[in-house]
């Protein structure tokens, strides 16, 4: 899993979440086993890591004002995913968004 470039794994994390070619965010894993089951692996872990470490009222429990709320998040993603792209992390954002917006 080490053995994916930065790159590879942020395109992996975007394809996972459908930006640039879904309207909608989505979690499609089956797009990334397609390229690599290893990749597949890594989206999971962070997918797993990612929800835990940021529910939905994470905003709420970390006493962020709403208005703010996305802007700490990015912060947030991508200290804790240094490895990722801005693109890779405003992805898993916009899927959070998302998720807690339905």
């Amino acid at each position: 899993m080490d053995s994916f470039s930065n790159v590879e794994k942020s395109e992996a994390i975007i394809l996972y979440t459908g930006r640039g070619r879904s309207p909608v965010p989505q979690g499609d894993l089956e797009a990334v086993r397609a390229q690599s089951e290893g990749l597949a692996e890594y989206v999971k872990k962070v997918r797993e890591d990612f929800w835990t470490n940021f529910p939905l009222d994470w905003g709420r429990r970390n006493n962020i004002p709403e208005s703010q709320v996305t802007t700490a998040l990015e912060s947030a993603v991508a200290a804790r995913y240094p490895e990722l792209s801005s693109t890779a992390v405003r992805a898993l954002i916009s899927n959070w968004s998302y998720s807690s917006w339905k």
